[in-house]
């Protein structure tokens, strides 16, 4: 029997969970047998280096969205896979359109990773109506919808009216084994420095729905009676934002932003507490992180 080819459609591979989440699949099913492949809207990202090398990428070259349509529906026609994994609004009601002009080859599913009401709202200024009608009259038509946790499914059918039947939710699988350890006090010293009492870590890209200010701002009370550092992985618009309000709070040489982390995990590892100040969140792949690791959150 031939392999089954798994076509995984996402904007780029940069450092958010839902990325990371499908890169880890990815190796996954490479190992067990199965062809995978990216296609991207734009291949970019720090995720790149992650992926098995037997896992190719497609770029799209459709940066602008109007351009999308036509790329996905000629790569789709070419492609021909067995399963279609598209995720993140608006990409998936676009993937729709295009799976059904390119003849539906094989099955298509689509995922959400976010309260879209919320994230799209806040964060590109997406009208409610505009984002509820894309799903609406697109998601139907899919072989499949996956929410990944409740409150996402809940949220994905009051916005769109769709059947709450018509969407199974599926859990990020995002812990990977690894050993629940401690790190060395020199593995520490090496990534924090020396002189603090306490490590506290937290990750997730630098944009408004992690909310990194408020972090620093309760962080800078914390400062004032104890040895505390804070460290905070990840990349984002608001790092010139961010790194501003340190200066501001007089927190150099508390506070560290190294940047995107393609291995977290000697991170949660010699941490001693890890903070999410996200002001929403779909599932929260970072919490399972530090559970895995054993950290307090």
């Amino acid at each position: 029997m031939s392999k089954k080819r798994i076509s995984i459609l996402l904007p780029d591979l940069a450092g958010g969970g839902a990325e990371r989440l499908h890169v880890n699949l990815a190796n996954k099913w490479i190992n067990q047998g199965l062809k995978v492949e990216f296609a991207l809207t734009t291949k970019q990202g720090g995720l790149l280096g992650s992926l098995d090398e037997k896992i190719s990428v497609t770029d799209l070259r459709a940066s602008r969205a109007r351009w999308l349509l036509v790329h996905l529906t000629r790569y789709l026609r070419q492609a021909r896979p067995d399963v279609v994994l598209a995720a993140m609004w608006p990409l998936t009601s676009i993937s729709i359109v295009a799976w059904i002009l390119a003849g539906r080859p094989g099955r298509l599913f689509v995922s959400d990773h976010s309260q879209l009401s919320i994230s799209s709202v806040e964060e590109t200024r997406t009208p409610r109506w505009l984002i509820g009608n894309s799903i609406r009259y697109t998601y139907p038509l899919a072989s499949g919808v996956i929410a990944v946790s409740q409150g996402v499914k809940h949220d994905m059918c009051d916005l769109g009216h769709i059947d709450p039947s018509t969407v199974q939710v599926i859990y990020n699988p995002t812990a990977i084994g690894v050993p629940m350890r401690r790190g060395s006090d020199v593995d520490r010293a090496s990534l924090w420095g020396q002189g603090f009492s306490h490590h506290i870590l937290s990750v997730g890209n630098l944009k408004m729905q992690k909310d990194h200010a408020t972090l620093l701002q309760a962080f800078a009370l914390l400062a004032q009676t104890t040895a505390a550092k804070l460290t905070i992985l990840g990349e984002g618009l608001l790092r010139g934002e961010l790194e501003g309000l340190v200066q501001e709070l007089g927190l150099q040489g508390r506070v560290a932003m190294p940047g995107f982390a393609l291995d977290t995990y000697p991170w949660y590892q010699t941490a001693d507490l890890f903070v999410l100040s996200s002001r929403w969140e779909g599932f929260g792949n970072v919490i399972v992180e530090a559970l895995e690791c054993g950290i307090p959150i």
